[in-house]
């Protein structure tokens, strides 16, 4: 019912305050007071905010709010009484307009103007949702209470009602007339709790609600009253159990007689039933608990569905032959999980180290207890690609939680062989709660990464040792500025200070046959090992680039003569880039953090008549596409091929190079600097091979000899040791297996020689 504000209404109030009502609680309370003057006698309680509009407002956080403790009454006394206010939806709240704004109230006669006009407001942001406030009073100790309410909208409308509490149940509506006042009588706290909200009436979008003024005056009740502690009671039921029971206090509210209260009935549907010790409630029994019991035989619910009644209690006052009825909104969930398991990790990813051809790692299947605690029977644990688990089968319990599954991968049925290579897999566990006749699968992904480790590089004899005598300096694009190689070996420092994007490096001013004495042949294997310790200033695009350079008669180009890894700085991003040549041939599908090229790294670049491999390291791994790279690894590896004996044409006349270039800053305070501990070549020759014993067993040759494992060997006999071209081939070792080895000779020969050559 729609109950307009009157003067009578006000006038009223104002003569209880000032008649000094004894023992009753009034409370004014004022939302967003605009700080006049109040001048009414009154005592006001001010909930007020200088956080402006948004939704950062404490109103808009549900969690939050704002709240006031101590609430004082109009004669200033403090009470035990606190109150919160917050919105329930998310959108934006803010605090009330000056006097006479849009969101304000009309004058109100007794009530100080700054109170009645200003207000909170919040606002549905243009969404059609539901939106409103939700006020709460705790701590109050009267009986009941008497609530008038200052309330409206700018646009829109909609109801506030009393949501915890009992006895005036009206529904009171809000509009844009701003001149109503919504009022209950008699409303009887829950655990000393009054709480209101409103709602929206849901006629569009861009609504909103405000709210201005709120009393509370505590009331002596004409009659006495049952009040219930909630209004809502749910229970969870969980298997085994059929049945569960829930409590809802019932409390006597004494009228001015304390006349007793007698329950007369207590009705519910769905499985629900309740039941009371006693039921009759007065003065010597203040209290009852209702036992409200749910008993899922008669309904049947399955694992996740609720179902939902009401408690009707009936109840009158001795003697007024008046009957009345309070109401608890009942629901129920039933849940009947069954037992299951777990695997952890779901995920278990592997690393092969070569020269290893199996590893291994553990799952743990652990067990999850139903409601009925059933046990949970593994009935298989499968995997394929070259992985294999164990056991196969197990139970598990409450007294066996827990089962280890072993994961092994073998590679001899894969054949993983590349740096980085992986292959994966899924992991099926199928198993069963016991006596559920229901089979459950749960997986795990298995992957294994090859990893090749560092390769050991052998360093031969060393020819080539860099010093500021022997290499020469080398500079590209713009040459202004200056340029140098000082220190000693093992302690060099390349210094780079140029004018404009300039490369500066170094190449070994002899030839690799210069320096070793001789010519290249195809039994050689070359190693140029380079190790900057950090490199200080602004780099450029092309960043570092290391190599083979055939000549020193200007700056490496991309020729035939010329093998160069290229590390580009890709214009100073986190990563650089890895090229297997300079300036082209595009990328080696990895590239290096930048910082770990910066403060360091090494770089070996070996050849033989088959053909090359760089090997970066020191540095971090990013961006991998290939093989010879894994992200977050340490090292890095590109190799290629030789043919016919493009080895020796390109190697004979080759040098050691590196090179670096410099951003265009200014080279006095900011040249690029490399601090060079190792720039070395070497050259080693394969292990000849070796006889080192020889019997005659059954007409023919058993020799003994010793090699490189791995390496080819030709074996050549000849009847005449005079005659240069009388050799031939007895045998070929295209890979000798072990060493020593014997090798069997035959021959019809009264006399032979034999001679072992690198293949």
């Amino acid at each position: 019912m729609k109950k307009i504000l009157t003067r009578a209404w006000v006038a009223g109030l104002l003569g209880a305050v000032m008649a000094g009502t004894a023992n009753a609680e009034v409370i004014y309370l004022d939302f967003y007071d605009d700080g006049t003057t109040n001048t009414s006698p009154e005592t006001y309680n001010v909930l007020n905010s200088t956080a402006g509009s948004g939704q950062t407002h404490p109103v808009a956080t549900a969690g939050t709010g704002l709240s006031m403790t101590g609430l004082v009454d109009t004669n200033g006394v403090t009470t035990g009484a606190d109150v919160t206010l917050h919105s329930y939806s998310s959108f934006r709240t803010a605090g009330g307009p000056a006097v006479g704004g849009t969101y304000a109230h009309q004058p109100v006669s007794g009530i100080a103007t700054n109170a009645s006009q200003d207000s909170f407001w919040v606002n549905d942001q243009g969404n059609a949702a539901s939106f409103g406030f939700i006020l709460t009073f705790t701590g109050l100790t009267g009986s009941a209470y008497d609530i008038s309410m200052l309330a409206g909208a700018a646009s829109g409308g909609g109801t506030w009602s009393v949501t915890t509490g009992s006895g005036d149940s009206d529904t009171e509506a809000y509009s844009t007339a701003q001149t109503e006042v919504q009022q209950w009588t008699e409303v009887v706290p829950v655990g000393g709790t009054i709480e209101l909200r409103s709602i929206d009436d849901g006629s569009g979008n861009w609504q909103n609600a405000t709210l201005s003024f709120v009393s509370l005056e505590e009331v002596e009740l004409a009659n006495s009253l049952l009040a219930l502690s909630s209004g809502t009671l749910s229970l969870n039921l969980d298997a085994p159990d059929t049945a569960i029971d829930g409590t809802i206090e019932a409390t006597f509210v004494p009228g001015s007689a304390s006349t007793d209260v007698e329950i007369l009935s207590m009705t519910a549907d769905a499985g629900f039933s309740a039941s009371v010790t006693s039921t009759i409630l007065g003065t010597a029994n203040p209290a009852e608990d209702i036992t409200v019991t749910f008993d899922n035989s008669s309904i049947g619910l399955a694992s996740g569905e609720t179902t939902n009644s009401t408690l009707v209690v009936t109840w009158t006052e001795s003697g007024s032959g008046v009957n009345n009825t309070s109401e608890v909104a009942l629901d129920v969930i039933y849940t009947d999980e069954p037992s299951s398991l777990v695997l952890a990790p779901t995920t278990l990813s592997l690393e092969l180290s070569s020269p290893a051809t199996t590893v291994g790692g553990t799952i743990a299947a652990s067990f999850v207890e139903g409601n009925a605690s059933a046990d949970v029977e593994v009935i298989s644990v499968t995997a394929d690609a070259g992985f294999s688990v164990s056991p196969a089968s197990f139970t598990l319990a409450t007294a066996n939680t827990s089962e280890d599954i072993s994961v092994t991968f073998n590679n001899a049925t894969i054949g993983l062989a590349q740096h980085g290579e992986t292959t994966n897999t899924t992991m099926v566990v199928t198993w069963a709660e016991v006596g559920s006749g229901v089979t459950n699968t749960t997986t795990a992904d298995l992957d294994v990464t090859y990893i090749v480790e560092f390769p050991e590089l052998e360093h031969g004899a060393i020819i080539f040792e860099a010093d500021t005598n022997n290499t020469t300096l080398l500079s590209s694009y713009n040459v202004n500025g200056t340029m140098s190689l000082s220190g000693a070996t093992g302690s060099l420092v390349l210094t780079n200070a140029h004018g404009g994007f300039n490369s500066t490096g170094f190449a070994g001013t002899e030839s690799i046959e210069t320096q070793l004495g001789r010519g290249l042949t195809t039994d050689d294997t070359v190693t140029m090992s380079l190790t900057v310790d950090s490199i200080s200033g602004t780099w450029r695009a092309n960043g570092v680039t290391f190599g083979m350079a055939g000549s020193v008669s200007d700056w490496p180009t991309v020729t035939t003569t010329n093998l160069m890894l290229g590390v580009k700085a890709a214009n100073q991003g986190s990563d650089v880039q890895l090229r297997n040549s300079w300036l082209t041939n595009g990328n080696l599908g990895f590239d290096a953090q930048e910082a770990s090229m910066l403060d360091g790294f090494s770089i070996y670049l070996t050849a033989d008549k088959d053909g090359y491999t760089f090997v970066i390291y020191d540095i971090i791994v990013a961006n991998s596409t290939v093989s010879g790279a894994v992200n977050g690894a340490t090292w890095g590896m590109v190799s290629g091929s030789f043919s016919g004996n493009e080895f020796v044409d390109y190697f004979s006349d080759g040098r050691l190079f590196y090179g670096a270039q410099r951003f265009n800053t200014d080279p006095t305070t900011d040249p690029l600097v490399s601090f060079i501990s190792d720039a070395t070549i070497s050259v080693s020759v394969p292990d000849a091979g070796e006889f080192t014993g020889v019997t005659v067993s059954n007409g023919s040759l058993v020799v003994e000899f010793t090699g490189s494992v791995g390496r080819g060997y030709i074996v050549e006999t000849t009847e005449n040791l005079s005659i240069p071209n009388s050799w031939e081939t007895a045998t070929n070792i295209t890979a000798l297996p072990e060493s020593p080895m014997t090798l069997e000779l035959p021959t019809t020969k009264n006399a032979a020689f034999f001679r072992i050559l690198n293949d």
